[in-house]
């Protein structure tokens, strides 16, 4: 042993020095471990966002998948655990945008390659603040593998599967329902939104039957979207509306007639039971839509304002529109009531906007080929799902998959790679309609326009010029300048707007031409647009051929001339590139070494909440481009609670900083807290006091190993002169060994973890070291201990690292963490031996119990005599029972009164004052069986109180005369 160990273990001064030296081992590579290692063993770790920061999710994450990897890597597996992070497309993009909003700047204004230039350089400054935190983990992830999504040859990667799959008819461009944030503009996964409750209200709605004076009762929550309503639906079954089905209904404020029809998805107990149905701006609505063939009309545009389809609402807010809507609705007579409501409000993960469901054209793969062989792939066994119950989820959602929508409309990320030919898939989405007159100024000098309609542009906006007649677009401009003014203000004789006017009425005449309803006076507001404009030329508008390429086309492969390519704006999913991973880290689609070592890889470890959004897709796409399945098993933890058993939140004050807990406890303790107590898929609670408690297992570990090591010197452990308790022991640690195993290896971690936690408590510390205090036999003290290491080390990394470093010294080739795991060695299996220090605890418990009801300080020893059964056992064993009992005399020798019997074996306690006890005790008995006597004597208590009861009070009499008859 080289030091001795201090009387306290001291995490901080441990954890980064042990890391270091693991890292510099070259040992977390698998290319690198000693001995051959025929079989493999790899898992992927979920890539964090790259904007991260470590929370619980991560931690629980990061410890499964590395006590794994610590424990193949001790069995002799080739084992690699490939780290990385994701690029998080949007949240990235959110935090450098209002990185940049604090200079004055935004994306817009700076473009786009500037901003992706600030976006990278973001990431090299802050992107290792998450890696740094998984290391503090303890992950023995292999560093020299790292991979980051947005990689060089991961966007190859990404960019080739795009490509195939385009080719192979698997992904198309459609106008589809998606999740839409008006602030991000862009569409979201349901991963990227959050539900939170909020108080709204419902309204209740008068449709008017179509021909009659009648109507039906509506209620919504959403009133701004019945312009766009395509029909009322009613369940079938709802016998209310039996007679109402098949006839129409006018649709208020906009007097069109629509369906009244019959759905099975239709909620009875919603509202009224007569639901409006708006396939553009629902879900459900829109299934519902596809099925009826309903028209869609969107009325709520992507900048969240209604749209022209909505009349005279055109322009407004959504929420401006609402108010105006319930406002007409009540003047009309045609709201019934309204009541208050909570509902779950979907907003944006990242930036909180509330989130509108809309048709957009986006980019599409479709799911269910896909999903069939991957359905297949855990119907066989291919993959196995811990636990098991969520193979059920599983097929449910697969078997009901939709297409996916892969398509961001965001700057950072793997661009699209699709060209088109010409301009007319690059056209700005912001639109301004000019009159065929005024077409041809804006090709001269026209670089200003006024608009009594705020069109909400921005300086920097790209915009595309239409023709308000035809609709075509003649050219894009950028808004160079945006001034609020009003009609008297305007300057006259302004050649940048090409038209001029001699006086104010005959400016006024021309905004009347445009709104011929509206009073305009010198007061009414006006937006003055200045912009550069850019027409479109024939050559520019190309053939429209979509191009499928990751490299620029020198020029159309359809039309052969144009050399005017486009490339798609938008950029992919994240959850793209991380259905990819784990065979796109490993050197896909080239056929590498690692590729063939290590995939599939033998477990895929995450939360049971994203089982359907990335374990599916991976599998899926795994199976497609590779033919094999991704991961062998997929192990689902649970979502970690509060102490209450409700989600964390740090605004509540009720989360748990992970990286806080390992500075206060050490890292070992919050790894231990995130095993034990746990199981697979289920969610559990998380709180100090409890991490508190496993610091204090690992000091017992400690102080366990100082008193082990005490003599400063290893032993040779030759198992030799073994008594009763190290041949108890050695057999108890043998069945320790193979119990851990085989829970790891079933995923049971924390069955594992609470075997090693019992053990070196229960029985080695309760037990065998007071034994040993005694009898010592260090060579089975050491024997344990170097094995008991082993066993704890992929739960207590550090703990476990520093203390064999302590004893074994610090050289390479002696790291605890490639020490081969220990093996059941069956000739010290002895079954006798635990029957036999059984009775041995057993007398000893009895003598602790009496000592503890009589309160007899430690330090008072008592004379115990025995006889009957097992006295030899005693006998030969008197030394260990006088020590762990405080006994001071151990004699065979018959008493009248026992104190107790067990298993054949009689004993009689005497102390000093063990008769005046035993009076005592007498007069106790006495008087409480006089108590249960008078009670079931009395005969109101005999009619009233249940049977059970009743039996219980007798058999507590029965007891409490036998105790008494001992004593006498």
């Amino acid at each position: 042993m080289q030091s001795e160990l201090e009387k306290a273990y001291q995490p901080k001064s441990v954890e980064s020095k042990t890391y270091q030296m693991w890292e510099r081992s070259g040992f977390f590579n698998p290319d690198k471990l000693p001995g051959v290692r025929k079989n493999a063993f790899s898992i992927a770790m979920p890539p964090p966002n790259v904007t991260g920061e470590l929370h619980l999710g991560h931690a629980t994450a990061l410890t499964i998948e590395d006590l794994l990897t610590r424990y193949h890597r001790m069995a002799g597996d080739k084992t690699l655990y490939l780290p990385g992070t994701d690029h998080a497309g949007i949240s990235t993009q959110v935090m450098v945008e209002r990185l940049i909003a604090t200079q004055g700047l935004s994306k817009h204004k700076i473009g786009r390659d500037q901003f992706l230039k600030r976006v990278w350089s973001w990431k090299k400054k802050y992107g290792s603040r998450i890696t740094e935190q998984v290391r503090q983990l303890g992950t023995s992830c292999d560093w020299s593998r790292e991979r980051f999504t947005m990689d060089e040859e991961l966007t190859k990667t990404v960019q080739h599967a795009f490509i195939t799959m385009f080719n192979d008819g698997l992904i198309y461009r459609g106008n589809r329902i998606v999740n839409w944030c008006p602030r991000c503009a862009s569409a979201l996964s349901d991963l990227e939104v959050k539900h939170q409750e909020a108080s709204s209200k419902l309204w209740f709605i008068r449709y008017p039957l179509f021909g009659s004076t009648k109507y039906l009762v509506v209620a919504t929550t959403r009133p701004e979207t019945m312009l766009g309503d395509s029909a009322v639906a009613v369940n079938p079954s709802d016998k209310r509306y039996k007679n109402y089905v098949g006839k129409s209904v006018i649709l208020p404020l906009t007097n069109r007639e629509i369906p009244i029809i019959t759905d099975e998805r239709v909620d009875p107990a919603f509202g009224t039971g007569a639901v409006k149905v708006t396939p553009a701006h629902d879900h459900l609505d829109y299934e519902i839509g596809e099925d009826h063939s309903l028209p869609i009309i969107n009325v709520i545009g992507q900048n969240g304002q209604l749209t022209k389809d909505a009349g005279e609402f055109y322009g407004k807010s959504v929420q401006q529109a609402r108010h105006e809507i319930v406002q007409r609705l009540e003047e009309d007579e045609l709201l019934e009531k309204t009541v208050e409501y909570v509902h779950n409000l979907a907003r944006c993960e990242r930036c909180s906007a509330p989130i509108e469901p809309l048709i957009s054209k986006q980019w599409f793969i479709r799911a269910k080929p896909l999903a069939k062989p991957a359905i297949a792939a855990v119907k066989k066994g291919k993959v196995k799902i811990t636990p098991q119950r969520f193979e059920k989820v599983y097929y449910h959602w697969m078997n009901n998959i939709k297409d996916w929508c892969i398509s961001r409309q965001l700057w950072w990320g793997h661009q699209i790679p699709i060209w088109y030919c010409g301009t007319q898939y690059d056209l700005p989405e912001k639109r301004m309609g000019f009159h065929k007159n005024v077409v041809p100024q804006l090709l001269k000098n026209k670089i200003k326009t006024y608009r009594l309609r705020d069109h909400k542009l921005r300086t920097g906006d790209s915009v595309a010029f239409e023709n308000s007649q035809t609709g075509e677009v003649f050219g894009t401009s950028i808004i160079q300048k945006v001034e609020q003014t009003t009609v008297g203000e305007i300057q006259l004789n302004d050649k940048d707007h090409h038209d001029t006017y001699k006086n104010r009425e005959k400016l006024i005449a021309a905004f009347k031409r445009h709104h011929p309803k509206r009073k305009i006076t010198n007061t009414t507001p006006v937006s003055i647009y200045t912009y550069t404009f850019s027409p479109l030329d024939e050559d520019m508008k190309g053939c429209g051929a979509i191009i499928p390429s990751a490299d620029k086309p020198k020029h159309c492969p359809k039309c052969k001339h144009s050399k005017h390519l486009i490339q798609d704006p938008d950029t992919l999913d994240t959850w793209f590139s991380s259905s990819l991973w784990t065979f796109s880290t490993l050197g896909w689609p080239n056929k590498t070494k690692d590729l063939k070592t290590f995939h599939p890889t033998s477990v895929m470890e995450t939360g049971w909440d994203i089982l359907f959004f990335w374990v599916a897709r991976m599998i899926m796409m795994s199976l497609y481009f590779t033919k094999e399945v991704p991961f062998k098993n997929v192990y689902l933890h649970g979502l970690v609670l509060d102490r209450h058993g409700k989600k964390m939140s740090k605004s509540k004050g009720t989360g748990v900083d992970p990286l806080l807990m390992t500075e206060k406890y050490g890292t070992d303790a919050i790894r231990m807290s995130l095993t034990l107590g746990t199981a697979p898929g289920q969610d559990f609670r998380l709180y100090e006091e409890k991490i508190a408690g496993y610091r204090n297992f690992i000091n017992k570990l400690w102080n366990v190993s100082r008193y082990i090591l005490a003599n400063n010197q290893t032993v040779d452990k030759k198992l030799t002169n073994l008594s009763l308790a190290d041949r108890w022991i050695l057999s108890e640690f043998q069945i320790l060994t193979k119990r851990v195993t085989d829970e790891i290896k079933k995923f049971n971690f924390s069955d594992a973890g609470t075997a090693l936690y019992d053990f070196l408590w229960h029985e080695f510390a309760d037990w065998y070291l007071e034994v040993s205090k005694a009898s010592r036999n260090d060579g089975v003290l050491q024997h344990i201990l170097e094995n008991f290491l082993k066993l704890a080390h992929p739960f207590m990394p550090f703990v476990s690292e520093e203390i064999w470093q302590r004893w074994q010294g610090n050289s390479k080739s002696k790291l605890l963490m490639i020490q081969a795991w220990p093996s059941v060695d069956k000739k010290l299996l002895d079954k006798e031996s635990k029957k036999q220090f059984g009775l041995i605890k057993q007398f000893v418990t009895g003598i602790r119990n009496f000592r503890s009801e009589h309160k007899i300080a430690a330090s008072e020893k008592v004379t115990v005599y025995y006889w009957g059964k097992n006295i030899k056992l005693v006998a030969e064993n008197s030394e260990s029972i006088k020590l762990l009992a405080c006994v001071g005399t151990l004699e065979n020798k018959k008493h009248s009164k026992p104190t107790g019997t067990f298993s054949g074996l009689d004993y009689f306690i005497e102390h000093k004052q063990s008769g005046e006890v035993r009076q005592k005790d007498i007069e106790n008995i006495s008087k409480y069986i006089q108590k249960i006597e008078q009670k079931l004597s009395n005969k109101k208590f005999i009619a009233n109180a249940p049977k059970e009861i009743i039996e219980q009070e007798k058999q507590k009499l029965d007891e409490q005369r036998d105790r008494l008859k001992k004593l006498l």
